[in-house]
């Protein structure tokens, strides 16, 4: 039986009402390890060296509450940019968590550093998982084309690991929602495989095509909530595609699930990708949710390209939300998000290479039902 679980440690962006927020913040070999219970909160740390040779653990406290102040929108960052990848990537790549040192894994250069922190009281499997927020103002840049400013607190994946395009790619992991994770009101990605703008040409030029000129990822996975016809939270996740026709708006596969039913509690997750551009009848794109293949929506059944023809032909994925800035005026509110991550695997090669990245079985995991408010909501905002 699944018991959900609210989040109650002391981590960066998890505010509790009437609590104080504590955002703990990394020097150099220092690791985060939080275990907390429902009633109190005990902050510890694995013996770090610091820049004087000290060992160091900085807790910051600020009131509940307060949110960072963003200023202007900054350009987008620099995407990884080399001459080669070959003979860089080994087909597996796994991180459990348990270690302690994301920077032996993943770069850090899409997450701040007071984002993340280790959890001893949420976790899939092992010991330990990972918390990852995401705050107003964090890693602040420009959106795609005219969209809104965004901010971010994303792991992504090494330079020594990038992948060529053309190979079957498949990535598996386990999402935590948290009991008490306010209302995703607007554009979240929790993971994306993108490709290098670097190619042929750049977006900006006038040949370029609208999709490869929109910046968009060629995987996503997204999650909003939204209010049904009866009045129930629902919680949609999809993925969409991204080619050089721009279909990176239709959300192929859609997962449908009542608030109550999706917070509290660890999801696995697999995306399958075939990166193959202009070409729908090579290319794949699948996705598994608690240990089941979504069907695609009724109105996407078609092959569909994945991929630029016209960037750099290899990938990269990345991992932990990316999302809109609230809108001025409107109902919006830039609140911390959290999410939970563990047992991340990627296995390069194979077209039913499910089980060699699928986190332990959900257990009692619901089946996967109706999606027509969510298909209805999703055509509506995206």
């Amino acid at each position: 039986m699944i018991v959900p679980l609210p989040v109650r440690e002391a981590v960066a962006g998890i505010v509790e009402p009437g609590v104080a927020q504590f955002a703990i913040q990394r020097d150099a070999g220092t690791q985060n390890v939080l275990n907390g219970g429902n009633d109190a909160v005990e902050v510890a740390a694995t013996a770090g060296i610091g820049r004087e040779g000290k060992r160091s653990l900085a807790v910051v406290m600020t009131v509940a509450g307060l949110e960072a102040a963003a200023g202007p929108c900054a350009p987008p960052p620099p995407e990884i940019v080399t001459t080669s990848y070959s003979g860089q990537s080994a087909p597996e790549q796994q991180d459990d968590f348990e270690d302690g040192m994301l920077e032996r894994h993943w770069s850090l250069k899409h997450i701040a550093s007071g984002s993340y922190a280790y959890s001893r009281t949420i976790h899939k499997e092992g010991k330990q998982a990972l918390l990852i927020t995401v705050h107003h103002g964090d890693k602040q840049s420009e959106g795609a084309e005219d969209e809104l400013c965004t901010e971010r607190a994303e792991l992504m994946e090494p330079g020594y690991a990038i992948p060529s395009i053309g190979p079957d790619l498949w990535y598996g992991f386990a999402l935590y929602l948290p009991a008490d994770l306010p209302p995703i009101d607007r554009r979240l990605v929790l993971a994306q495989i993108k490709q290098p703008s670097t190619g042929i040409v750049p977006p900006s030029d006038p040949a370029a095509t609208p999709g490869y000129r929109s910046g968009n990822p060629i995987v996503a996975l997204r999650l909003r909530q939204i209010k049904a016809p009866s009045g129930d939270d629902l919680i949609c996740f999809s993925v969409t595609p991204g080619n050089d026709g721009e279909s990176h708006k239709q959300h192929i596969a859609i997962v449908q699930v009542k608030r109550s039913d999706a917070v509290g509690r660890w999801h696995n997750i697999v995306l399958h990708a075939k990166i193959v551009p202009s070409d729908p009848l090579k290319s794949r794109l699948d996705w598994w949710f608690d240990d089941q293949k979504v069907p695609r929506a009724p109105n996407m059944k078609k092959p569909i390209a994945i991929g630029y023809a016209q960037g750099q032909p290899t990938s990269y994925f990345k991992i932990g939300p990316y999302r809109d800035q609230a809108k001025p005026g409107s109902s919006e509110v830039d609140a911390p998000w959290t999410f939970g991550l563990d047992a991340f695997k990627r296995h390069i090669g194979g077209n039913d290479s499910v089980a060699e990245v699928s986190p332990p079985p959900v257990e009692d995991a619901m089946p996967l039902g109706d999606t027509a408010a969510c298909e209805k909501a999703l055509r509506r905002v995206e």
